[in-house]
């Protein structure tokens, strides 16, 4: 069992942030039964989740496992994207569009090739086409 008032503020954060249950389940690899495990103090989240969560929706740690300051962090300096930050996301989203893919006809793969390669050729640096 957990202490009440981390489980009060977990669930404070989430509806503060417009998130389903669902929605935190999937940033934290974990289902929806443990989300609503943790919100009714059934159990605690464990320090890396409590981690992750602060740093994808901008939550002060300190408020989260005390109480204390306000629960939005300031923001800090602009740093520069991490390409691994949606890794998960994108691996997801991948592995479903290759799924979806691999189950068309070959005419129907030639369009969606032929339609991504128009779209690369769309975004290419301008400065290169003129070389």
């Amino acid at each position: 069992m957990q202490d009440r008032a981390i489980a009060d503020r977990f669930r404070q954060m989430r509806k503060a942030l417009h998130l389903t249950q669902a929605d935190v389940a999937r940033v934290l690899g974990v289902t929806q039964v443990t989300i609503s495990k943790i919100e009714n103090g059934g159990t605690s989240p464990r320090l890396a989740a409590i981690s992750l969560i602060c740093e994808t929706y901008g939550v002060s740690k300190g408020w989260l496992i005390n109480g204390t300051g306000p629960m939005l962090a300031p923001d800090p300096e602009p740093a520069e994207p991490d390409p691994g930050e949606h890794q998960p996301e994108i691996l997801t989203f991948c592995e479903a569009v290759m799924t979806s893919f691999l189950k068309l006809t070959n005419e129907e793969k030639g369009t969606v090739l032929r339609f991504i390669r128009d779209i690369s050729n769309s975004m290419s640096d301008p400065d290169e086409e003129q070389r």
